[in-house]
C-alpha cells in the first residue's frame, strides 16, 4: 500500500508492507547540479531541510577532496568552477549537521 502526501518541496511518498509500516522518505532535500557533464563551471540548486548550513564537497577518484564550500541552509543556488580540475569522474557530496543529505557524480569534460 502506498499513501501519498503533497509538501512545499516534492511529494512524500511512505510505502507500508504487510509487516509494519517503513517510512521509505520523508523530509527529503532536494538538489539539482547541471550541466553534468561540464567543462567551466557547474549550477547547484538546492533546498535543505535542516536548520543548519550544509557542506559541499567535490572528491576526486582517489578520495581526496578537491573542492569545498559552505551552503546556508534552507534553499539557494551556487555556482563552482570546475575549469582548472582533471577531466574525469568525481562525486559531490553535500553534508548537514554531519550527515549525507546528497550524492551525486559530476563529470567534467
Amino acid at each position: 500500500m502506498q499513501i501519498q502526501l503533497q509538501t512545499n518541496f516534492q511529494p512524500i511518498v511512505l510505502k507500508i508492507n504487510e509487516h509494519g509500516a517503513t517510512i521509505k522518505s520523508l523530509a527529503a532535500n532536494q538538489v539539482a547540479i547541471w550541466p553534468n557533464p561540464a567543462t567551466d563551471n557547474v549550477t547547484i540548486d538546492f533546498v535543505l531541510q535542516g536548520k543548519a548550513n550544509g557542506e559541499l564537497y567535490l572528491y576526486d577518484v582517489n578520495g581526496n577532496i578537491v573542492l569545498q564550500k559552505t551552503l546556508p541552509y534552507q534553499a539557494g543556488k551556487t555556482s563552482i568552477n570546475i575549469s582548472t580540475l582533471a577531466t574525469g569522474m568525481y562525486l559531490l557530496m553535500i553534508k548537514q549537521d554531519d550527515v549525507m543529505v546528497h550524492q551525486s557524480k559530476l563529470i567534467k569534460k
